[in-house]
């Protein structure tokens, strides 16, 4: 049987489980970054915290980059959830609006927003 020819699998469980592993995994290192900077934390401490093996961090996420491309992916969904919703600005405008909005996010998820603050920083 050829490539093409297999069926696709499709298991909402097994997608429920992925989801929470990752999540386990960007909780463990929320929790690191609350009082570490994301250069001090190592994937063996994000493992031991996660609960989860260190192959299964790099399963998840390959190497740092990933890592922290997935705390951003994390701030980017809460963000859209929020009631003012999402980064895009439509103008000038709406620039204080925006500010307004950020310092609102630091009161919701302030580990998460300072680690993007600070990943995000100039060195």
């Amino acid at each position: 049987m050829s490539a093409d020819e297999r069926r696709s699998y499709h298991s909402p469980l097994r997608e429920e489980q992925v989801r929470r592993t990752r999540d386990q995994i960007l909780d463990a290192l929320t929790e690191l970054l609350a009082d570490r900077r994301a250069d001090d934390i190592t994937t063996r401490e994000i493992a031991e915290r996660a609960g989860v093996s260190q192959p299964t961090v790099y399963r998840y996420f390959p190497d740092r980059t990933a890592l922290l491309a997935g705390m951003t992916e994390r701030i980017n969904a809460l963000a859209a959830e929020s009631e003012e919703g999402g980064y895009a600005l439509d103008g000038i405008d709406e620039v204080g609006a925006r500010v307004e909005w950020l310092f609102t996010m630091s009161d919701t998820i302030p580990v998460e927003m300072r680690a993007e603050a600070l990943l995000n920083a100039d060195p």
